[in-house]
């Protein structure tokens, strides 16, 4: 099977580290301030590339003459992945049918707070197209070790926009990727596109962290704002996820969870075949004790509930 590296790495070099290190990686961005928030961003690492919040989403273009690999990066600093802690990211994506010879948009994360370590070792998901796989677009996944890559999820779609997401199990030690083909329209339902341990080249520890970024690349193309190739509505959270519980009394069905966990809310649906579509339980939460509550009537048919971060 032919390997299609991701394009957007480079020889582009950084000496910036991040001393402060928080390991509760919480917190939100959806774009719509048009700038660049100092507090949940670093500098963007450029080279030919530019990441730009504007339209109310952070848009990928190029400046200047294209090149074979124009690259740029943004990197997340309000806090960090911990190695001893489950979290997940996730971002939606834009990258619609183009004559580009390749345009990717990669989510991305890396060990430590060193953003060099980012080019010889990082876990990657992204949406892209290349000229050389009859301009398909797909879904991709891969990991490096000390410069070395290997793919480790692929697959093929028409879907111009999506959600990428990574997820990181403290206690397997395991980074997967997911993506949803319909991104937020009714509700995401991921789909996993690869796995893998982390590798043991990255050399964590208990007490390392992981950083994350979103960056965007392209091949010899000029990369406009109205080319709508862009990221919105980044998400990023740790903890373990709350369990729901589901008790039938008298004639009401209640579904509790936990108050002191993370913030989630409850979404229903009325099929578990696709197409899904979750839809947020309007329905008024009470607390009862220690857990939220939702009480529904029993009716006839059938309801499956989730709680959603």
């Amino acid at each position: 099977m032919k390997t299609y590296p991701a394009i957007w790495i480079t020889t582009l070099m950084v000496t910036a580290l991040i001393a402060e290190c928080r390991a509760n990686i919480n917190g939100t961005d959806d774009f719509n301030d048009n700038s660049n928030d100092p507090a949940l961003w670093g500098a963007d690492l450029v080279a030919g590339g530019q990441l730009t919040e504007a339209n109310g989403r952070l848009e990928y273009t190029t400046s200047g003459v294209p090149t074979g690999n124009d690259v740029a990066v943004r990197p997340w600093i309000l806090n960090f992945g911990s190695s001893t802690q489950n979290w997940e990211i996730q971002i939606d994506v834009s990258v619609p049918q183009s004559p580009f010879k390749g345009i990717s948009l990669p989510l991305v994360v890396f060990p430590g707070t060193d953003l060099n370590m980012l080019f010889a070792n990082r876990f990657s998901v992204e949406l892209n197209q290349f000229q050389d796989n009859g301009n398909q677009l797909k879904f991709q996944s891969a990991v490096s070790a000390n410069s070395s890559e290997s793919v480790v999820g692929r697959v093929v779609t028409a879907s111009t926009t999506a959600a990428l997401r990574i997820a990181f199990d403290a206690n397997t030690k395991i980074l997967s990727a997911y993506y949803d083909e319909n991104g937020p329209v009714c509700g995401y339902s991921w789909t996993l596109l690869g796995a893998t341990n982390v590798p043991t080249a990255w050399n964590m520890t208990s007490s390392s962290v992981f950083g994350v970024a979103v960056a965007g690349s392209s091949q010899v193309g000029s990369v406009v704002s109205a080319d709508n190739v862009f990221g919105d509505n980044f998400f990023a959270t740790s903890g373990n996820n709350p369990k729901l519980n589901i008790a039938l009394i008298g004639s009401k069905v209640v579904l509790a969870w936990a108050t002191n966990g993370p913030a989630v809310h409850l979404e229903s649906t009325g099929l578990l075949t696709p197409s899904i579509c979750w839809q947020v339980v309007a329905d008024t939460v009470a607390v009862v004790s220690t857990n939220f509550t939702v009480t529904n009537t029993i009716s006839s048919g059938s309801a499956f509930f989730r709680l959603s971060r």
